[in-house]
């Protein structure tokens, strides 16, 4: 399934009637909210997509703070000049994709909302639903800014990118449907690029490294402080693995290290030695130079590869 996206408020003029649009309006859409469902359950890829406009307009908000405009030049045909009445510089796209909370949808039938947000709710679950929207988009959003980063070299593979091709919200790999898995494998376009090409960043890729990671820590912090997600959860350690990677790519190896192994713990323990998460972040953690990843399960260990990888 293709999503078309507009993270901003806009205008709609159908059959002569003015409408107002909320921003992310196509998740505040029940029966667009039922597609994602139904997505997942039939094990569908779901991608998202913007206009052209529309997309450098908002990697523009998200990242010139940090990168400057200048850096979407780098990848884009057209300017900051065309978009420049529209842009506001600041994080309320972001903001408000962290805030998106799809069983707060509607439809112009109240019913229809009422069994779409049923059926939701005694499957996957809204916060699962919620965590998996977010997932999609904040992958694409690193990896257009991959993209952005290294477009004077060869692009970035589609692997790892917004796609989500593996398991769905009711049986995923590594779990069942009792337990309303949502254990979809978490492959990530950063380590995607650190597995299959040397990097060493300019000072204009560290901006947009540095603009990633800022991102990324907001859609780590939303979890960590969701009531039923948490640290430990899955989708959580997600972001460790994905904070990790933008770290490794910053030349940060004892950052990533600590981060990769919150991961390695969390899917170890949550989707056991097997799972593809859990062979992913042992994978990672060898290419930072850890011989034996699941050393680091013991305690003490952690600290100790750490403070190697400091020195190193």
């Amino acid at each position: 399934m293709l999503m078309l996206i507009l993270p901003f408020e806009s205008k709609s003029d159908f059959e002569s009637k003015a409408e107002k649009l909320p921003a992310w309006v196509t998740l505040t859409r029940a029966w667009c909210v039922f597609e994602l469902y139904a997505c997942e359950s039939s094990l569908s890829k779901f991608d998202i997509v913007m206009s052209e406009d529309v997309e450098i307009r908002f990697l523009l908000e998200a990242i010139s703070q940090i990168a400057g405009h200048e850096c979407i030049e780098r990848f884009y045909s057209k300017t900051e000049k065309n978009l420049k009445p529209q842009i506001s510089y600041d994080d309320a796209a972001i903001e408000g994709l962290l805030g998106i909370d799809c069983s707060e949808c509607e439809a112009q039938k109240a019913e229809d909302k009422k069994q779409i947000c049923s059926a939701i709710s005694q499957t996957v679950g809204f916060p699962h639903l919620n965590s998996m929207v977010l997932r999609v988009i904040e992958r694409w959003i690193r990896r257009k800014i991959l993209l952005i980063a290294c477009s004077k070299e060869e692009s970035i593979s589609a692997e790892g990118g917004g796609t989500m091709e593996e398991g769905n919200l009711l049986s995923a790999e590594g779990g069942t449907k009792e337990e309303g898995a949502f254990d979809r494998a978490h492959d990530d376009p950063v380590w995607d690029w650190i597995h299959t090409r040397p990097f060493e960043p300019d000072a204009t890729q560290k901006k947009l490294l540095q603009a990633m990671e800022s991102i990324t820590i907001k859609c780590l912090k939303r979890r960590e402080d969701d009531s039923f997600l948490g640290p430990e959860h899955h989708e959580t350690c997600a972001s460790y693995y994905a904070l990790a990677g933008i770290h490794c790519l910053k030349g940060e190896a004892a950052e990533a290290i600590e981060l990769c192994t919150k991961a390695l713990k969390g899917w170890d323990a949550r989707l056991g030695a097997e799972h593809a998460d859990t062979k992913r972040a042992e994978k990672a953690l060898v290419k930072l130079g850890v011989a034996k990843p699941r050393e680091l399960l013991k305690p003490a260990q952690v600290e100790e590869a750490a403070a190697a990888a400091a020195a190193a």
